[in-house]
């Protein structure tokens, strides 16, 4: 985690004394910045992941992306429909100007121009996407049609343009919405691994919900520095709980949600209580009531056509 402060925060040294702001804080940094503080941090103690993923609100920041890059930390960034590449690599350099045309040029250019990943997409064609199973879902297998292309990027200001990954995910029943991705990871990453990669943000939007909805993340007034990081972090540490627990029952009890053990520790600890029968009876029944949402879904779902 990390608070970000936006100018008029910073630049107001009363306003961050009153709210106890350590001084090595009072400076303006991005979010891009902050968030490669945390990817930093994380390597530095020790923490093992493959990739770092993030939304295209992370991934319109070149340098950002750069950052990663040159630490060799493989990414997955989501970007905009405008987001410009070359399909060819394009040669960098000063363009020549006649005599008599005016000052010689300072900056380089490329020697072609750019296309928008949108426009790319629109000249695939059907055998140059891949329909895929990413994963089981509640409502039947998850299938999503996935090209990839090697794409490079430059952002005017690097000695040469960098070669990486352009992921393209097109939903199966509704073709018109597509997301973008770019990544640095390796060429001979197969389709598969790659939408698998791009997919699992998914993930992280959920552990936001239930953080917000059970342990209290968007709930606080916290008036000052640390009281805002105290509370952040009893939320981390009953996300770690419930995580743990859920990791600890899965074989048993593979529905068993965040709300659900909520609602048992509810139980549990001092209050008055509804008794563990109707507790449990209430658990039950709602996963019941998803079991038989996924049989229905399965037992309704045709196989899809190949594209």
């Amino acid at each position: 985690m990390r608070l970000y402060l936006p100018r008029k925060w910073v630049e107001d040294e009363a306003r961050c004394e009153r709210a106890g702001v350590p001084p090595s804080a009072r400076q303006l940094k991005s979010k891009s910045e902050h968030a490669l503080d945390l990817v930093r941090t994380a390597r530095a103690r020790g923490v093992r992941f493959q990739w770092v993923g993030v939304d295209a609100g992370y991934g319109k920041e070149p340098a950002f992306l750069r950052a990663l890059d040159d630490e060799q930390v493989v990414f997955v960034a989501d970007v905009q429909r405008t987001q410009a590449v070359w399909m060819q690599r394009p040669e960098i350099a000063l363009p020549t100007r006649r005599p008599g045309q005016g000052r010689p040029a300072t900056k380089r250019r490329a020697s072609t121009s750019t296309v928008t990943v949108e426009d790319l997409v629109r000249s695939f064609r059907a055998e140059d996407w891949t329909r895929l199973v990413l994963r089981d879902s509640t409502r039947g297998p998850l299938r999503v049609d996935v090209a990839c292309r090697r794409v490079w990027v430059w952002d005017g200001e690097e000695a040469e343009p960098r070669c990486w990954q352009l992921i393209v995910r097109r939903e199966v029943g509704s073709p018109t919405t597509i997301k973008y991705t770019l990544s640095n990871a390796p060429a001979e990453t197969p389709v598969l691994r790659l939408a698998q990669m791009q997919g699992q943000r998914y993930w992280v939007e959920r552990v936001f919900e239930d953080a917000k909805g059970e342990c209290g993340l968007a709930d606080y007034q916290a008036l000052g520095w640390r009281a805002w990081h105290h509370h952040v972090t009893m939320v981390l540490l009953a996300m770690l709980f419930i995580a743990e627990r859920r990791a600890a029952h899965h074989e048993e009890i593979d529905l068993l949600t965040s709300r659900d053990i909520v609602e048992i520790l509810s139980e549990i600890l001092p209050r008055k209580a509804e008794g563990r029968e109707a507790l449990v009876r209430r658990i039950n029944q709602r996963h019941e009531r998803r079991r038989g949402s996924i049989r229905s879904r399965y037992r309704d779902h045709r196989p899809l056509q190949p594209v």
